[in-house]
């Protein structure tokens, strides 16, 4: 019997009993579950595991559901006043019904006296510290106020201390504090946070077979964290991690299932990004595969109708930056306009939507270059994506769409202002401190390239920037070896360019797809940390401190007592000389040289003078 027949069958079998009888608030109760999970099944799984987290219902098919459900859930309460062996039940039933959607505040309010009124002793206790820390966190979602996810996390921990191993709910817990400490993560960019996440996530989903009635949801959080660490971190045996779970989810949902539509849309997120880092046509081709099918079975009245064509839109996006056909352009600009018409303002995805369709602008009039109709409304979409952004990623996505903007703007009307509003948003947002170090840095890179093509003196911020979050980044890194390869790949001997270009290639070292190349990367970074370890010893004897080092300026200005020391600075886009004097003020000389001239003239001087030590 479906769920529809058997709420019918409970309102009927409820007219035969007095109001004031138990039997009547058993049926009572009968009711209320079967319309909560007729209201549930009708869509809440799509609704929250889309985010990843199993908790939210954001959208619903049919709120007349819930509306009763609640309804009954305050009639069955006053039925069970204070006092009452189950008033505690009724209350946790009222707000765990009402913080789906309706008053959080108020469903707090009952899950507070609830938890009150099961002690620790209460064999109900665990499951109220569940419950209140579930809408802390909706609370939290909705209002942004950081204590309500603090509190949320310690209820989530005490009550994964009520459920050790072995207990039937424990992999619940450890679901629900994994996903509490990822929105953690992305609102503090602590590292410990996303790898406690991941820890909790693996043991749940440990814990469930491939039958279990929630594997494919545990399969679907582990994946959104591995992928999540993948973009702080770039290591590509995550993100593969991540599509080898999402593909398992997709297989335990199959046609038909309610949250297919949701697997093929994470899948193809995941595949997306992969085409990103590897330019493996398979991955995009099976994306928008994937992206349209989810639409497909998405049609305009489903809440999710507007993520599915943003989506594919981007899909198509990417398949025009390496086609070149304009029908893609054209195809996830109009998807791109849909979606955003389906976001007020105020919708917590709109900024997004705002930031996609103002890059896919962009690219039409570099295309087209002839209508400025195109542009001003791109910069218009990213001002409005900077002001209305809810979350860091969008206000750093934003910040980048206008430094792009307004330097398609420089290179096109050559009006200065224009260049110097491109520099100021790259800045922006390589300093934008609630982004990741790694999303930063490759802010920090684009503006370095920027400010140098183009001969604006941010550049020396640009590389002062850079290099701080190399700093950061590098201490982020959960391996050892992983510390040394990043600071000696940066540090000892390549000039600023080239740690540029090894940066943004680091992601094809470090994903390794062959056996080979791992292999004589793992031997690389045995090699590096011993030498390391060695270079660090020598530095702690006396007068060795700046062993292999760059020499102070200090020891330059005490060197130049018999003459001035000229330090040479070369690299594609230009080539300096600094004079360091004795007692005096270094001088800076711009060279009317190229970086190869440069470099035959370093390598004949080496050949000439073999015992001079080239730093």
């Amino acid at each position: 019997m479906g769920s529809k027949a058997k709420g019918e069958q409970h309102q009927d079998s409820m007219k035969c009993f007095p109001t004031e009888g138990q039997e009547w608030v058993v049926l009572q109760n009968n009711l209320i579950r079967a319309l909560q999970l007729r209201f549930e099944w009708q869509g809440w799984m799509q609704d929250l595991d889309e985010r990843g987290d199993g908790k939210d219902l954001d959208e619903r098919d049919d709120g007349k559901d819930l509306d009763e459900a609640i309804q009954h859930h305050r009639t069955a309460l006053q039925l069970r006043p204070e006092g009452h062996p189950l008033h505690s039940h009724s209350l946790n039933n009222l707000a765990t019904v009402q913080g789906v959607e309706k008053d959080i505040d108020e469903a707090i309010q009952h899950l507070r006296t609830a938890l009150q009124l099961r002690p620790d002793s209460h064999p109900d206790h665990s499951v109220s510290l569940n419950n209140l820390a579930i809408a802390l966190s909706t609370q939290f979602e909705q209002q942004g106020d950081g204590k309500y996810l603090d509190e949320a996390i310690q209820h989530h921990r005490t009550a994964l201390q009520l459920r050790p191993e072995g207990h039937p709910d424990h992999s619940h817990s450890l679901n629900n504090l994994g996903t509490v400490l990822s929105t953690q993560f992305e609102q503090q960019g602590d590292g410990k946070d996303l790898d406690e996440a991941i820890q909790h996530h693996r043991t749940a989903l440990e814990l469930m077979p491939e039958s279990h009635l929630y594997c494919s949801v545990s399969l679907n959080n582990l994946a959104t964290a591995l992928s999540t660490q993948f973009e702080q971190r770039g290591d590509g045996k995550d993100l593969d991690e991540a599509i080898q779970h999402h593909r398992t989810a997709l297989q335990l949902r199959p046609e038909g299932h309610p949250n297919h539509s949701t697997s093929l849309n994470n899948l193809a997120t995941a595949l997306s990004t992969r085409f990103d880092q590897q330019v493996d046509r398979k991955d995009l081709n099976e994306a928008i595969q994937h992206h349209r099918t989810a639409l497909q079975l998405r049609p305009e009245d489903h809440p999710l109708h507007s993520t599915s064509l943003n989506n594919l839109a981007a899909a198509l996006s990417t398949q025009f930056d390496q086609q070149g056909n304009g029908k893609d352009l054209d195809e996830a600009i109009q998807h791109h306009r849909t979606a955003l018409q389906l976001m007020p303002e105020g919708h917590p995805l709109r900024s997004g939507s705002l930031n996609n369709l103002a890059a896919a602008l962009l690219k039409q009039f570099q295309q087209q270059c002839e209508d400025g109709i195109i542009i001003q409304e791109a910069l218009q979409h990213a001002h409005a994506a900077a002001e209305q952004a809810l979350s860091p990623s969008h206000q750093l996505s934003a910040q980048f769409h206008l430094a792009d903007i307004h330097l398609v703007l420089w290179q096109t009307k050559h009006i200065k202002q224009h260049l110097e509003d491109a520099m100021h948003h790259y800045k922006v947002a390589a300093q934008f401190t609630l982004a990741s170090p790694l999303e930063r840095l490759k802010s920090s890179l684009t503006w370095i390239r920027a400010a140098e093509e183009h001969l604006h003196p941010s550049a020396l911020d640009a590389y002062t920037q850079s290099l701080h979050l190399l700093d950061s980044h590098v201490s982020a890194t959960t391996t050892m070896s992983s510390h040394h390869q990043n600071r000696a790949g940066h540090y000892t001997g390549l000039n600023l360019h080239a740690f540029e270009l090894h940066l943004m290639s680091s992601n094809l070292v470090m994903q390794g797809q062959q056996s080979a190349v791992e292999a004589k990367v793992q031997h690389y970074r045995n090699l590096l940390w011993k030498w390391n370890r060695v270079v660090e010893e020598i530095r702690t004897l006396d007068g060795f401190s700046q062993f292999l080092l760059p020499p102070l300026f200090r020891d330059l200005q005490e060197a130049s007592c018999k003459g001035p020391v000229i330090v040479l600075i070369a690299s594609k886009f230009s080539c300096d000389a600094i004079i360091v004097l004795h007692q005096q003020s270094p001088i800076h000389i711009q060279l009317q040289t190229t970086w190869e001239e440069m470099s035959n003239l370093v390598e004949k001087h080496l050949q000439e003078h073999p015992k001079f030590i080239w730093a």
